[in-house]
């Protein structure tokens, strides 16, 4: 009977140390975690991250910045031609725009 209790007292006692160092191991995880893989994560972040997405952002602010710039240069050159071509012919430019009205409908009822 003896033996038969001391083998279940050991049993028990290995049990409560297996617990004891599963909890140690716990808190060592744990410390790990908020001492080392949080700041880490925030270095992470804040030096390769939003470093890289400012830049990516800069990058389609610039890009939409010189299309657009292109875009108003070609339309600005355009219509110079337009004003050119029109002057050439000795219209004025309203007047072609118009289709040839040069008076608006507002002011040719207000004659009548």
């Amino acid at each position: 009977m003896h033996g038969q209790w001391a083998a279940r007292h050991s049993t028990r006692a290995l049990a409560l140390k297996s617990m004891a160092a599963q909890g140690s191991e716990a808190v060592a995880e744990i410390w790990w975690i908020t001492k080392v893989l949080v700041p880490l994560g925030g270095i992470l972040i804040a030096s390769v991250i939003i470093p890289l997405l400012l830049h990516h952002l800069k990058y389609v602010r610039e890009r939409k910045e010189r299309l657009f710039e292109a875009r108003r240069n070609a339309y600005h050159e355009y219509f110079k031609k337009i004003e050119s071509a029109v002057s050439d012919v000795g219209q004025e430019y309203e007047v072609f725009s118009t289709g040839g009205h040069a008076k608006s409908p507002l002011e040719t009822s207000e004659k009548q």
